[in-house]
């Protein structure tokens, strides 16, 4: 047994007879061979030489910042299953432009969301776990992973989400910046017109028309 603090050393196994690998393992390993190449070519086309996005300027309110790193996500999950080093680095590189370009708009502050919805977190940090099962090693993602961590165990005094002596989260909208208890237009700005393509939760309430589409979520009477 490794002594208190060290590490297992992980097996090693060795194969010394060779045969002629399955048609499917054939086509896997040409599928994956594809997709390393169109993941250099995606970075390339839609990004600029630092890793930032192609995009605008400045982006307002709380949401958003869950998008760009769900279209850059699974570079590392391809790593993963047999990418390339270059897939690798692609993956370290987009999380770190990424951060930092959605920390000039405003909404990622201290290296993650400032405040969100828990679906809208779920959604963004797919990438982050990712990150950690393709380099498991990595001391900058390993100190990440705890102070995530910290802002939801309640042992990070900038992010107070959780309460020990209730044990619960203390808002619906958490993040970097703590708990948020109040809320503001300019918050929501750029996520209200999309709500109105979504079906409310409403519709059993009196006197409310939703089924014909003229009471939307943006309508604030």
């Amino acid at each position: 047994m490794p002594l208190s603090g060290e590490r297992a050393e992980m097996p090693i196994l060795q194969a010394d007879t060779l045969w002629a690998p399955p048609q499917w393992a054939l086509t896997e390993r040409l599928l994956i061979d594809t997709l390393n190449e169109a993941a250099s070519e995606f970075v390339a086309r839609y990004t600029r030489p630092d890793g930032t996005l192609i995009w605008r300027d400045n982006w307002p309110g709380m949401d958003g910042s869950d998008d760009p790193y769900e279209a850059f996500m699974y570079l590392s999950l391809l790593y993963t299953i047999g990418g390339s080093e270059e897939v690798k680095r692609l993956s370290g590189f987009m999380w770190e432009a990424l951060t930092w370009q959605w920390t000039a708009y405003g909404q990622i502050h201290n290296e993650f969301d400032g405040y969100y919805d828990w679906m809208h977190h779920g959604e963004g940090y797919l990438y982050f776990y990712f990150l950690g099962m393709s380099d498991p090693e990595s001391l900058k993602n390993r100190q990440r992973t705890v102070k995530f961590a910290a802002m939801y165990t309640g042992d990070d005094p900038a992010a107070p989400n959780y309460d020990k002596e209730l044990r619960l989260i203390r808002s619906p909208i958490t993040g970097s910046r703590g708990p948020r208890f109040d809320m503001t237009e300019e918050d929501w700005i750029t996520h209200r017109g999309v709500l109105d393509h979504y079906p409310a939760p409403f519709e059993d309430l009196d006197g409310v028309d939703y089924a014909s589409g003229t009471c939307r979520w943006s309508d604030d009477l």
